[in-house]
């Protein structure tokens, strides 16, 4: 069993990567989601998602390893009724301001292909959990403390993806994929 162990450690190659992904899909559902109506002007914020991988190499083909995927998203809205008060109709602006957080951890499979020891091509598959806070503001007033919202509480990701080593343990790259970011760019260092 030592045997086996130091031969797999030997030759097992680990490397861990920053990521930013592009198109907030979090921040593109809001509206969806928060029930906005059309006839609202809301303002949206919130970076896109960021996040931390690491993975181990166990051959040329094959690769295990764990991704953290953390985003936010902001919607800023006046909604206006009229109110009956003192025997006339008057109208009433109400400001909200709803924040969402949200953090997939995910345990990943890569399968590798190509043969170029510069360019790294893989499409992986993970499945993690899906974890959101939601907290809610109305006249800068918090109404509603941030509170746990899971709406599906597993999450999944399809992805194709590459890496571009210019330096032996430095690489560049890219993933596209569904389930988180739909494109994400990547820095990684390879030990």
């Amino acid at each position: 069993m030592v045997v086996l162990t130091t031969v797999l450690n030997a030759q097992t190659t680990y490397m861990v990567s920053v990521h930013a992904g592009m198109i907030n899909t979090l921040r593109s559902t809001l509206r969806a989601s928060e029930d906005l109506s059309d006839n609202m002007t809301a303002t949206y914020s919130g970076f896109s998602p960021v996040g931390l991988r690491g993975t181990a190499k166990l051959n040329d083909r094959t690769s295990i390893g764990l991704d953290l995927i953390y985003g936010t998203a902001s919607a800023n809205f006046d909604r206006t009724d009229t109110v009956f008060t003192n025997g006339q109709w008057v109208y009433s602006s109400v400001n909200y301001d709803v924040t969402i957080r949200r953090l997939r951890t995910q345990f990943r499979f890569n399968r590798h292909f190509g043969s170029n020891p510069l360019f790294d091509q893989y499409v992986g598959f993970a499945v993690g959990n899906n974890k959101r806070w939601r907290k809610e503001f109305v006249n800068d007033s918090l109404v509603t403390p941030e509170t746990s919202d899971a709406a599906f509480p597993i999450s999944t990701r399809l992805c194709y993806g590459f890496n571009y080593f210019p330096i032996y343990n430095l690489a560049v790259g890219a993933e596209f994929g569904l389930g988180g970011p739909l494109i994400q760019a990547t820095v990684s260092y390879r030990f």
